[in-house]
Formats: structure tokens, sequence, C-alpha cells
């Protein structure tokens, strides 16, 4: 793990970071997790069972030719297709454990520790400013919960709520690209309240309520909707959509990272010198990663006196 100082992910950079939504590790997650979230456990043990065992019947004929009109075994050969049998299993139970032993052991680099910041820090929302006191001023933001999720029989293998995930996952990528959509961050979860076909969920840090607006009366919010009630009302049933909106008025929100990958209020990005802006510039009470005018640094600070404390990170007097 590197400190927030030295961590290559959060140097200045001269374009915004993607987002780890629109990321196509995060597609390939998501896709499987919803599809382990639609399959029982037991189905997945049948399914192992199933194929162990036509793995075993066919491996039983392979060994066989055809030699003058009668099938003939071909001895050892016979012997190693039945090895055979019980070693693709052992390989599939071991295999997935020898990447992560060997991480253990420090053999191979473990990505997931690469992308920890081993100190303890917090987010300054953009736009904030530590003021003459040395008090964090934080602005208003929004925080837009979006979901979505099939209660019919077959869950996620339901064609029209492939259609509505396709449509938000589509939404959210012209949210990313477009520079004045006010976007800070989003993040994808998946409930686990019941044993199948749980909620998906994505949470959206924008500058204001404004944005969230404006955002709604966008093209591709209004297609989410149009395709949404294109479909005829009677496959619609079970199709669950809703969202939530909040407001966070200024100096309401805090949040504290210790060994943590960035994420939440933790993944903003700023560009130094927008919106009157003076972040990176020589600004030694922010404590942070400095940078250029023009470029993109990290909101994340090092929580160091004040703000070590959830009162001074909301602009309190400690």
């Amino acid at each position: 793990m590197a400190t927030l100082a030295n961590h290559p992910d959060f140097q200045p950079r001269a374009s915004r970071p993607p987002l780890h939504y629109n990321s196509r590790a995060n597609k390939i997650s998501r896709s499987q997790r919803m599809l382990l979230d639609a399959l029982p456990f037991t189905f997945l043990l049948g399914l192992g069972a199933l194929l162990q065992y036509l793995w075993s019947f066919s491996i039983s004929y392979i060994p066989l030719v055809l030699r003058s009109g009668r099938w003939v075994h071909l001895g050892p050969l016979s012997a190693l297709f039945r090895v055979g049998a019980f070693t693709l299993p052992l390989i599939l139970l071991v295999g997935p454990w020898i990447k992560p032993t060997l991480q253990s052991y420090k053999i191979l680099r473990n990505p997931w520790m690469d992308a920890s910041i081993s100190e303890k820090v917090y987010p300054k929302i953009p736009g904030g400013e530590v003021n003459e006191e040395g008090i964090l001023e934080s602005p208003e933001f929004a925080l837009l919960l979006i979901g979505a999720r099939c209660n019919k029989p077959f869950g996620p293998f339901d064609k029209n709520f492939k259609q509505i995930g396709d449509d938000f996952a589509k939404m959210w990528v012209d949210l990313e690209a477009d520079p004045n959509s006010g976007l800070l961050n989003a993040n994808s979860y998946i409930s686990t309240d019941r044993p199948l076909n749980n909620q998906l969920m994505t949470i959206g840090y924008f500058r204001s309520t404004a944005d969230v607006h404006a955002f709604a009366h966008k093209k591709f919010h209004r297609d989410v909707w149009t395709n949404y009630f294109a479909i005829p009302e009677k496959d619609r049933e079970g199709l669950e959509i809703w969202h939530e909106l909040y407001t966070i008025k200024a100096g309401g929100s805090e949040g504290i990272y210790i060994n943590s990958t960035a994420h939440g209020l933790g993944g903003f990005f700023t560009q130094v010198g927008a919106d009157g802006d003076s972040e990176g510039q020589g600004d030694e009470k922010t404590e942070g990663v400095k940078g250029e005018a023009g470029e993109w640094i990290s909101t994340l600070r090092s929580a160091k006196g004040r703000f070590s404390s959830s009162k001074g990170r909301m602009g309190m007097k400690v």
C-alpha cells in the first residue's frame, strides 16, 4: 500500500479519471454477481455433479477404438483418461486458491492492496475551502440512489429486465461523458436482503440537486422512461425501478477511510483552477497532492489535527 502523496492513482493528471462504475472490470463483475444472484446454490451443486458425471461417462468410452469390427481398449491410455476424470475437478477446486496463496506470501502482487491508501484520509467536497481559522467549509451537494429489481420467477433472465439494465448502464455512461452533468462519482451495489433476485443499486454523487433535475430532463434519462413504459403492462409487472434524492446541506457530510480504496465521497476528483478553486496551488492547509492549473487531483486529504474527528471534518468547533 502507498500513502496518498505517492499513490500513483492520485497523482495530478491531465484528464479526469474514468469512474469505476463504467470500467470493463466492473461490468464483468456486475454480470457475474447478477448471474450468481439468480441461481440457487443447489443448482450450482447439481450442475457441478452433472458435469462430473458426463465427464466420467465420456471418459469410459474415449479409450475404445473400433478394430476389425469390434471395440478395443487402448490399454495404458485407458488408465490415463480415468486419471483425467479425477484431475479436472481437482484443478477446478484447487486452482482458484493458487493465486491468493502466492499473494499472501508476497510472491505475487495483490492489486487490491496496491489500490489501497495506507494512511487515514478524509474526503474534501469539491469547492470546499479551509478558512483562515482552519475550519473546513464544505458546499452543498446531492446524492441520488437509483435501483432496479426483477421480482419475476426467473429474475434477471427476464428479457425486459435486461433491457432496463442496459438502459441504466448507458445512462451512467452518458452522464460521465457530459462534462456539464455535475456528476462527481458513482458506485454500484447489490443487496443481500433475499436469497435470490436481489436489488441492484447505484449511488450517484452530484454537485447540486439542480444538476440531478437537469439530468432528469436529458434525452438519455427520458429514453429509460420511454423504453420502460413501452413494455406491455402485463410484462412490466414485477419489473421494479425506483430512486431517492437527497440534498446534503453545506457541512452536512463527512467521511473517513483507513487502509481503504477510494470510493463514494473519497472517489471525487477536482480540476485545479476550475470554478475558482485554487486547490493544489500551494495551499498548505489542504495537505493534499499538489497540481498545476488544469490538472485533475483527488480530493482526499490526510486526516490530521482537527480533521481526525467527525466534528472537525464537518466544520464544527472541536
